[in-house]
């Protein structure tokens, strides 16, 4: 398998519960599919749930996708949308 590199970059939004360990499942899910974390970046924070966007680096873009179906297996998680950090650095002229 290729190296994960930023240019098959994912950013998926998810939905968790606001635990202790909720955030050490998704790095696990990402870890497990050999993807590569740049930042986990919390958006919304409450007393039941947590959403946060999970970017990182994968090596394909089919890779990518592998990364999002093992952060849906998550048993008490939900993605919400995903996209990938390059269209997320062009919102509002950032990039």
């Amino acid at each position: 398998m290729a190296v994960p590199s930023p240019d098959f970059s994912v950013a998926p939004r998810v939905d968790i519960p606001a635990t202790i360990p909720a955030t050490s499942e998704l790095a696990t899910a990402v870890c497990n599919g050999r993807g590569s974390i740049a930042v986990l970046d919390v958006t919304e924070s409450g007393h039941e749930t947590v959403v946060v966007i999970v970017s990182c680096n994968t090596a394909e873009a089919a890779h990518g996708g592998r990364i999002r179906e093992a952060l849906k297996a998550l048993e008490e998680g939900s993605v919400r949308n995903g996209s990938n950090r390059t269209f997320l650095k062009h919102l509002g002229g950032k990039f």
